[in-house]
C-alpha cells in the first residue's frame, strides 16, 4: 500500500495527523515513513480512554486546525462519518485531508482529479451492446414468506409489502432492456417469485422478446398452482435455495421453509419432466455452511435420482447462527429518512477526485423493484438512499453513472476489477461538472 507520489503537495510543510488508532494507522505511519516524513499525532473519538498510540499523543478532533495539520483518515469502519466532520469544519479533500483504505489488494486513494483519473479500456460499454457479464434483476413482488436470518428481506431489514408489478409496466421495461440488447432478466432480487399467483404471464412477456428469465425460489409453499406453468413457459433457469436435507438443519437458515414441502415440489418438477421434457433448468442449490456440510452428499444422491434436476453447490454468506452485520444495522446508512440520508451524501459534496477506472462485478448489474425504480446493487436495500433513478424514464447511462457515483459504492469493499469505457467516463465527468 503505498500513498500517491504527490503526497508532499498535499501536506505542503503541515504536520501529520492520523485521524484513526487502529492497525490501519499503523501501516500508515509506516507509509508516511517511507517518504521521509513523520506523523505528529493522531486523532480519536475515545482519546480520554487512550491519551496515547505507539508513544505519541492522542487528541480529540478539536484540536484540529487546516492551516496547520494534514489529516490522513486512518480508518476504513467510519471513514464517512470523519470526513463529515472535517467537511464541516472547512478541510476540503485531498487539499486537507486524505483517505487511506485498503480494499481486497487495490489502494483506493483520493488523489486523482476527474479530469485525469478517468482511463481504462473498454471493457463494460454501457452506452451500446451489453454484454452477458452485466445482469437485469427484477422483483415483480415486494415481499418473502421466510424469514432467512442471513438475508435483509428475511430479517425484515426490507419490510414486506403487498406491492406488485402490473403487466403492462413490467412489458414496457423488457421493451426497454430489449434494446440494449439483454438476452438474460433475472425475476429476484428481494422477494419471492412463486408468491406472484401469474408468475407465467411475465415469463411469456420476456418470452416474446427472446429472453431468457431466471428464477429463483425456496419453493417452501404449501400450493404453486402455477408450478407446471412456469416450468413450460419461456426459456431459462429455475433455481430452488436449500441448505439442509432434513427439517433440523434446513430451518437454521431458511427460517420458517419446510424441508417437506419443497422435496414434494421438487418430485413433481421431476415427474413434469418424464411426461414432457421442458426448456427450463432446474437447479437445486444448496447454500452450504459450516453446520451443514454433513448433509450435502445425501441431498445431492437423491437430486441425482431425479431426472430433470440437477445439483449445485454453493457457498452461502455469512452465517445464519449469529447476528446481521452490524454494519447492515447502522442508522447512518440504512435509516429510511430523507435528512439522514441527504446528512450522509453531503460529506461527499465537492468529491471529485477519487478514482473512478473500475467497478465491482455486482455494480454492473440493472436492481429494478416492482414500481420501476432503479438501485445501486443486488447487495443494498431498497432503500430511498440507495435509488438511483426510474428505469423508463432515465437514460441507462445517466443510471451506471450515478451508481458508481454514489458514495457507498466508493466505500464498498467489494473487489473493483471490471474497468469502464472512455464513453462511460466521459458521462461520470460531465455529472461531476453539474453536480459540483
Amino acid at each position: 500500500m503505498k500513498l500517491t507520489e504527490n503526497f508532499h503537495e498535499y501536506v505542503n510543510g503541515r504536520e501529520i495527523v492520523v485521524y484513526g488508532t487502529g492497525k490501519d494507522a499503523l501501516n500508515i505511519v509506516d507509509d508516511i515513513s517511507s517518504f521521509g516524513m513523520e506523523v505528529s499525532f493522531f486523532i480519536s473519538r475515545d482519546w480520554h480512554k487512550k491519551p496515547e498510540f505507539i508513544g505519541k499523543k492522542v487528541y480529540g478532533k478539536d484540536v484540529l486546525n487546516k492551516e496547520k495539520h494534514y489529516v490522513v483518515i486512518g480508518t476504513t469502519a467510519f471513514a464517512w462519518e470523519i470526513s463529515l466532520d472535517l467537511n464541516s469544519d472547512g478541510f476540503r479533500n485531498p487539499n486537507d485531508y486524505y483517505y487511506y483504505y485498503k480494499i481486497f489488494g487495490d489502494t483506493l486513494n483520493s488523489d486523482f482529479y476527474a479530469d485525469n483519473i478517468l482511463r481504462g479500456t473498454e471493457t463494460i460499454d454501457c452506452d451500446s451492446r451489453l454484454n452477458e457479464s452485466i445482469s437485469v434483476h427484477i422483483d415483480i413482488i415486494d415481499a418473502c414468506n421466510l424469514r432467512c436470518s442471513t438475508c435483509l428481506r428475511g430479517s425484515r431489514m426490507i419490510k414486506n409489502t403487498a406491492g406488485k408489478m402490473n403487466l403492462g409496466l413490467f412489458e414496457r421495461i423488457i421493451k426497454k432492456i430489449h434494446a440494449y440488447d439483454y438476452s438474460i432478466v433475472k425475476l429476484f432480487n428481494w422477494s419471492e417469485p412463486f408468491l406472484c399467483g401469474d408468475l407465467e404471464k411475465y415469463t411469456e412477456i420476456a418470452d416474446r422478446y427472446g429472453m431468457t428469465t431466471d428464477i429463483s425460489s425456496n419453493l417452501s409453499l404449501k400450493k404453486i398452482e402455477n408450478l407446471e406453468n412456469v416450468l413450460y413457459s419461456g426459456r431459462g433457469c429455475l433455481y430452488i435455495s436449500v441448505s439442509g436435507f432434513t427439517q433440523e438443519v434446513q430451518q437454521i437458515n431458511h427460517r420458517g421453509s419446510d424441508i417437506s414441502l419443497i422435496k414434494r415440489h421438487l418430485r413433481l418438477i421431476s415427474e413434469c419432466y418424464m411426461e414432457k421434457v421442458f426448456d427450463r433448468k432446474v437447479w437445486v442449490k444448496y447454500l452450504r455452511f459450516q453446520y451443514n456440510t454433513h448433509e450435502v452428499d445425501q441431498f445431492a444422491e437423491w437430486i441425482d435420482s431425479l431426472p430433470g434436476l440437477k445439483f449445485l453447490l454453493c457457498d452461502g454468506w455469512g452465517h445464519p447462527q449469529s447476528q446481521m452485520d452490524e454494519n447492515y444495522r447502522e442508522e447512518r446508512v440504512f435509516h429510511d429518512n430523507a435528512a439522514v440520508a441527504a446528512r450522509y451524501l453531503s460529506q461527499f459534496e465537492g468529491s471529485t477526485h477519487l478514482r473512478l477506472n473500475k467497478v465491482c462485478r455486482i455494480n454492473t448489474g440493472i436492481i429494478i423493484d416492482y414500481k420501476g425504480d432503479t438501485y445501486l446493487c443486488c447487495a443494498m436495500p431498497n432503500y430511498p438512499l440507495f435509488k438511483v433513478g426510474s428505469f423508463l424514464d432515465d437514460d441507462i447511462n445517466d443510471i451506471f453513472a450515478r451508481k458508481m457515483l454514489h458514495p457507498y459504492c466508493r466505500l464498498c469493499k467489494f473487489e473493483k476489477n471490471k474497468e469502464i469505457t472512455v464513453q462511460m467516463k466521459n458521462k461520470i465527468i460531465s455529472m461531476l461538472d453539474v453536480c459540483y
